[in-house]
């Protein structure tokens, strides 16, 4: 027994050496670190700028006519409508290539030749030369071809105590022909008015309406506006009238007859009603002659030739200046 004790002594002190230098080698844990410090948020970026919106370009100034296709009988008349879109101006001048046409102020007419023929009319805008409409017109002398309408031109009001009526029925009718050389002449008893035709206005807005009879109902509001008739089955086989929408306050007046179908070479007595003071100037288109016979009337003449023919007048009165616009048929 005694040989053994020094060797478990021998082993305590060995082990205790060995859990020495195990602690030695493994200190005990440090203490815990602090916290890091939370990193500082990035800067939100700033917002852009807005880019400026692109100026609007003008709107490009265009031209048409109305009607855009047409047949017009030899040495007759047809009323043209011109409308400039994205203008302060209306104003077109007119041209032709065969015929004439002459400005009405919110329209033309354009009387054709003699002679077959197929006829450009251009209407160009004042306000932009460079801006322009054609339409071809093709004049015929087949009877029954083209269509005219009646009146050609016509007063309405709402005010019937100026002289005018509310409404005004406007006819279609075929246009046939008599005479010798080439001269023609509406024949109205020829054919009865014609049925089927498609009517409408114009103007798009505030220019009043026109029922599927030809009968058209003014706007309140004065101004001129335009009653187209066609035929649904031939294009080009189409006419226009002009209205004139008077208030007491536009100063308007009237021809009275406002249509008259005399013999060539025969005279007619046309009168304005209301008077709107100052002197009436008289005028003729196309054909005939026309005298003054007093304050506000006039004796006209026919010419020779079968045909349509507008007499004007005009006068200055107290709210401006008033015109009218009378047809005579000669045959």
């Amino acid at each position: 027994m005694a040989a053994i004790q020094p060797t478990r002594r021998l082993m305590r002190r060995v082990f205790a050496i060995v859990l020495l230098v195990f602690t030695a080698a493994c200190p005990p844990g440090g203490t815990t670190g602090t916290t890091g410090t939370t990193g500082t948020t990035g800067t939100t970026g700033t917002t852009g700028t807005t880019g400026t919106t692109g100026t609007t370009g003008l709107l490009a100034i265009a031209v048409t006519i109305a009607p855009s296709t047409l047949v017009v009988p030899t040495n007759q008349l047809a009323r043209l409508v011109a409308k400039v879109s994205n203008a302060t101006s209306q104003a077109v001048e007119w041209t032709s290539d065969g015929g004439t046409v002459t400005n009405e102020q919110t329209s033309a007419v354009f009387q054709a030749p003699g002679n077959q023929a197929s006829v450009h009319v251009t209407a160009t805008s004042v306000a932009d030369p460079t801006k322009s409409a054609t339409i071809t017109i093709i004049v015929s002398d087949v009877p029954g071809e083209a269509l005219t309408i009646f009146p050609n031109f016509a007063y309405t009001s709402p005010d019937v105590s100026i002289g005018y009526d509310a409404s005004q029925t406007f006819t279609a009718f075929a246009t046939d022909f008599t005479g010798v050389s080439g001269a023609a002449s509406v024949t109205f008893s020829a054919s009865a008015p014609l049925p089927d035709m498609s009517w409408s206005v114009l103007e798009t807005s505030g220019a009043g309406s026109v029922d599927t009879n030809g009968n058209y109902t003014g706007p309140a509001a004065a101004g001129r506006y335009h009653v187209i008739v066609k035929d649904p089955a031939k294009a080009g086989r189409t006419a226009i009238a002009e209205v004139e929408v008077a208030t007491a306050a536009t100063g308007s007046m009237k021809i009275t007859p406002a249509i008259a179908r005399i013999a060539p070479s025969a005279q007619q007595v046309f009168s304005v009603t209301p008077g709107a003071g100052g002197t009436v100037q008289w005028a003729v288109y196309q054909g005939g002659s026309i005298l003054s016979t007093g304050p506000q009337s006039a004796l006209y003449t026919a010419p020779a030739s079968p045909g349509v023919y507008i007499v004007y007048a005009n006068t200055p009165g107290p709210s401006g200046s008033g015109a009218a616009v009378a047809t005579v048929v000669v045959q």
